[in-house]
């Protein structure tokens, strides 16, 4: 899987060959797999995508500007940006929560979590963990 300036597309890890694409306006960061799900931020738009087929299965809208990563926990999308973060639960992109705060940095995986740290001018103010949907 691994996502460029025009989409998402998935190639056959034993041949390379590939296996879908799919085209997406705006792709800047790495896709996220959950389950059979892969989760995507594009032109403001979190999407998932069918991991099988690359089939659109949910949007969500998203008030997301300079992205920078969208990251799994447990069952849970985390769409991290300069200027907010969205979690999703990523089979039916229902949006669980969003934070109008930038991160200072890309979020980090710790275990089945995701660490975030919010900043302000410069110093680190705030820190979220993200935990599975329980």
């Amino acid at each position: 899987m691994f996502v460029d300036g025009a989409g998402v597309h998935a190639a056959d890890t034993a041949t390379g060959d590939r296996v879908w694409d799919q085209p997406f306006a705006d792709t800047r960061t790495q896709a996220a797999v959950v389950g059979d799900v892969v989760v995507v931020l594009g032109g403001r738009q979190l999407t998932g995508l069918d991991v099988a087929t690359g089939r659109p299965m949910w949007n969500a809208s998203v008030d997301l500007e300079i992205p920078y990563a969208v990251l799994a926990a447990g069952d849970v999308a985390v769409a991290a940006a300069e200027d907010g973060v969205v979690a999703v639960v990523a089979d039916t992109g229902v949006v669980l929560w969003e934070l109008n705060r930038g991160v200072a940095e890309p979020p980090v995986i710790v275990d089945d979590s995701i660490l975030l740290a919010h900043s302000d001018d410069h110093r680190t103010i705030a820190l979220y963990l993200v935990r599975p949907v329980e």
